[in-house]
């Protein structure tokens, strides 16, 4: 998607207005001027510098579980074991996430340049990441310690990576244990991490350094109904077709026509609640198939 229009204050430049200019030159500098801020919008500045201690000095706290306990240790993990799935937590700058919560709040306030302003990761990435330069220092960075980067996210606020214990115990200022929590064994950090003092203002946290008993925040429940309902027991809404299009400003040529989606269901469906919804919502298509494994 193309960045938002600059408003014309972002290229009036009061001393400009006592000199008169041609028409053909007046629309040069302006489209130019235009471009300029357009970059800038597009760039980072760097704030990791060139070269810098390795060495990890700077606590992130929070990062060491209570559990993870001398009466629970069990000892060091073997140096060997490769531990995956870490992600790096990148910081942006403070002007960044001022920015940034300014944009959000932006497309959701009707008349601003940004409202349904929708950007993909790449985008936010250029727009609210870290620069490419920083990017590669702390990947760089990883990489010396014996790490390896699995991938970076295009917003470029994550870096997932990976290695040995003993390769994370030396790059984070610490070790991995093994610990016996309620006859569950789990492994964490045995202290809170450490990271270098020049990647410490980019480096917000960093995610898998211990177990963490997952549990998703959505939960399933059954809903019984004669007909499907936009307005649920509790109070809670459903969305519909049209409120799809007004949030994402969908054209009227975009109804869903020729595109196929495959639903995985815990349970069969009923082909008179396909009837109901098309009643309730105004919507027209053609019931789906219905694929029973064996």
């Amino acid at each position: 998607m193309a960045l938002p229009k600059v408003p014309p204050s972002a290229f009036s430049i009061p001393r400009f207005r006592q000199i008169t200019l041609s028409t053909p030159f007046t629309a040069f500098l302006a489209l130019a001027v235009c471009a300029c801020t357009a970059r800038a919008q597009a760039q980072s500045a760097d704030r990791v510098p060139q070269s810098f201690d390795p060495t990890p000095a700077i606590v992130l706290a929070n990062h060491h579980p209570l559990w993870a306990s001398p009466a629970n240790d069990l000892g060091a993990l073997d140096a060997n074991k490769t531990i995956d799935n870490l992600t790096l937590v990148l910081a942006r700058s403070p002007e960044q996430q001022a920015a940034f919560n300014r944009f959000l709040q932006e497309q959701q306030t009707p008349g601003s340049s940004e409202y349904h302003h929708w950007l993909t990761p790449i985008e936010i990435g250029a727009r609210f990441g870290l620069s490419d330069h920083d990017i590669a220092s702390i990947s760089g960075w990883l990489e010396s310690q014996g790490l390896h980067v699995n991938w970076v996210a295009p917003s470029k606020i994550f870096i997932a990576f990976g290695g040995p214990a003993a390769s994370l115990g030396h790059a984070f200022g610490t070790s991995m244990h093994a610990y016996n929590v309620h006859g569950d064994q789990r492994i964490s950090v045995s202290s809170d991490p450490k990271v270098p003092t020049a990647l410490a203002p980019v480096i917000l946290a960093v995610r898998g350094l211990f177990t963490i008993q997952e549990r998703p925040q959505s939960h399933s429940r059954v809903e019984t109904s004669a007909s499907p309902e936009m307005t649920l027991s509790d109070g809670s809404h459903a969305i519909a077709p049209a409120d799809f299009a007004t949030i994402y400003d969908l054209p009227t040529s975009v109804n869903g026509s020729g595109v196929t989606i495959g639903i995985v269901g815990e349970s069969r469906t009923d082909m008179a609640d396909f009837t109901n919804f098309k009643s309730l919502t105004g919507t027209s298509f053609t019931n789906p198939t219905e694929i029973i494994p064996t």
